[in-house]
C-alpha cells in the first residue's frame, strides 16, 4: 500500500473542488468522482448558502455539509491557530472602513469608464485595487515580487494625506506611537509600502521594511532588530506575500492589514506574525478598507470563503452572500458607509438595523480597542473619513 500525506495551510482556499482534489490525491476513492461530488455536495451546499435559498435548500445544504464533514474527517486532521490561542493574550480584529479622497474618486470613476468602454477587465481590476491603496495608483507589475532592475522611487510624503485610508491610518498611528505601541503593517503593493515608508520618515517614526526585494539572508536580522528589547523601531512594514514565510514579530501589539487579498490565507498568515509565543500584550488588528470600492467586494469574498470552510470542516455557518453581490466589482458606491455591514445584517435577517448600526452612537461603545475609541472621540474628523 502507498501512504500519502499532504500538509496544507488551507484545506478550502477557493472552492470545494480544490478540497476534493486534495482528498482524492491522499485517499483515492473515499470521495465520489468529481462530477458526482459536484451534484451531491457542491451544488446543494452553495445553493443553500444564498440569502434567497428556500428552507428546503438550506436544510439540504446543512445535511450535505454534515455528511461531507463525516467523510473528510477520516482523512483530514485539521488544526488552526486556536490550538495555541489559549496560551496567548486575547486578539481583537476590527475592520475600519474609510471613504476615498476626491482624487481617488475621480480616478476610480475614470478607470470604471475604461471598463465600460470595453477595456480588459483584469488589468482594470488591478488598477482599481491600486487606486484604493494609493491616490496616484500603481504600476501594472507592482504586486510584490522579485527585485526590479532599478530601485523604486520613494512615494511623495504627502500622498498619504491624498489617500483616504492612509490619512485615517496616520492619524490613528499617531496615538499608538504616543502610547508606546509597536505596529506591523502588511500591504500587497510596493507602492503602498513606499507611501507608508515616506509618511513614517516625514513624521520621524522609526520603521523596518521587509518585502520581495529583501535578500533572504538579511530577513532574520531585520526581524531580530525589531523584536529586540529597547528597539526604537515603531513599525515593521511587510509585504503580505513575504509575511507568510514563518517568522514571528511578537514585539508588536498592533497589526494593520493595509489592503486585502482575494483569499483569506495570505492575510491570515500575515496577521499571525504578531499573535505568536512571546506575545505578552493584547493584540489589536485593524483592516483598512476603502468603502464602496472593490476592496469591500474582496473582503466580502474572504468572508464567503472562510464561512464555506467553517461549514464543511466544522459544521457551522455564520453568513450567506448572494453571488450577484460578490460579482459587483465594477462599481463605486458612494452612498454607503459600509456595504459589508448591510450584507451581514441581511444574511442574519436584520436588514432593518443597517441604518442604525452605521451611526457612531451604536458601534462606538462596542469597540474592543480603548485607543481607537479614544481617537474617534478626540478627533471628530475621523467619523467623516471612516466608519
Amino acid at each position: 500500500h502507498t501512504l500519502r500525506n499532504t500538509i496544507v495551510g488551507t484545506t478550502v482556499q477557493n472552492n470545494l473542488e480544490e478540497m476534493w482534489a486534495l482528498c482524492d490525491f491522499v485517499a483515492p476513492g473515499v470521495l465520489c468522482p468529481l462530477s458526482r461530488f459536484r451534484s451531491i455536495f457542491i451544488n446543494p451546499i452553495e445553493a443553500g448558502r444564498q440569502p434567497s435559498a428556500t428552507a428546503e435548500q438550506r436544510s439540504l445544504s446543512e445535511a450535505r455539509s454534515v455528511q461531507l464533514k463525516a467523510l473528510t474527517a477520516q482523512i483530514i486532521l485539521h488544526r488552526d491557530s486556536s490550538v495555541q490561542a489559549k496560551f496567548l493574550p486575547p486578539r481583537h480584529e476590527m475592520a475600519i472602513f474609510c471613504r476615498p479622497s476626491e482624487t481617488q474618486r475621480s480616478r476610480y470613476e475614470r478607470t470604471l469608464a475604461e471598463h465600460r468602454a470595453g477595456g480588459d477587465p483584469l488589468p482594470i481590476i488591478q488598477q482599481l485595487r491600486g487606486l484604493c491603496s494609493c491616490s496616484g495608483g500603481i504600476a501594472a507589475d507592482d504586486e510584490d515580487g522579485p527585485a526590479p532592475q532599478a530601485p523604486l522611487v520613494p512615494a511623495e510624503t504627502d500622498e498619504a494625506e491624498k489617500t483616504g485610508k492612509a490619512a485615517v491610518l496616520m492619524r490613528l498611528l499617531r496615538h499608538a506611537h504616543d502610547a508606546g505601541d509597536k505596529v506591523v503593517i502588511a500591504a500587497q503593493f510596493q507602492r503602498s509600502l513606499d507611501l507608508l515608508q515616506g509618511a513614517f520618515q516625514a513624521r520621524g517614526w522609526g520603521c523596518v521594511r521587509l518585502d520581495g526585494k529583501t535578500p533572504t539572508e538579511k530577513r532574520q536580522d531585520l526581524v531580530d532588530s525589531f523584536n529586540r528589547s529597547g528597539s526604537e523601531q515603531f513599525a515593521f512594514l511587510l509585504s503580505t506575500r513575504a509575511g507568510g514565510t514563518g517568522f514571528n514579530l511578537p514585539a508588536a501589539n498592533r497589526m494593520v492589514l493595509y489592503d486585502c487579498d482575494w483569499n483569506p490565507a495570505p492575510d491570515n498568515q500575515a496577521m499571525a506574525r504578531v499573535h505568536r509565543p512571546g506575545q505578552l500584550r493584547e493584540v489589536r488588528i485593524w483592516r483598512m478598507v476603502t468603502t464602496g470600492s472593490i476592496e469591500e467586494k474582496m473582503l466580502q469574498r474572504q468572508l464567503f470563503k472562510r464561512d464555506m470552510a467553517q461549514q464543511v470542516l466544522h459544521g457551522k455557518s455564520d453568513h450567506q452572500f448572494a453571488n450577484k453581490d460578490l460579482k459587483r466589482l465594477f462599481q463605486l458606491d458612494q452612498r454607503t458607509r459600509c456595504a459589508t455591514l448591510g450584507l451581514l445584517l441581511h444574511s442574519a435577517g436584520r436588514a432593518a438595523d443597517a441604518a442604525k448600526l452605521t451611526e457612531a452612537e451604536a458601534w462606538l461603545p462596542l469597540l474592543p480597542d480603548p485607543l481607537l475609541h479614544s481617537c474617534v472621540q478626540q478627533e471628530a474628523g475621523l467619523l467623516a473619513a471612516g466608519s
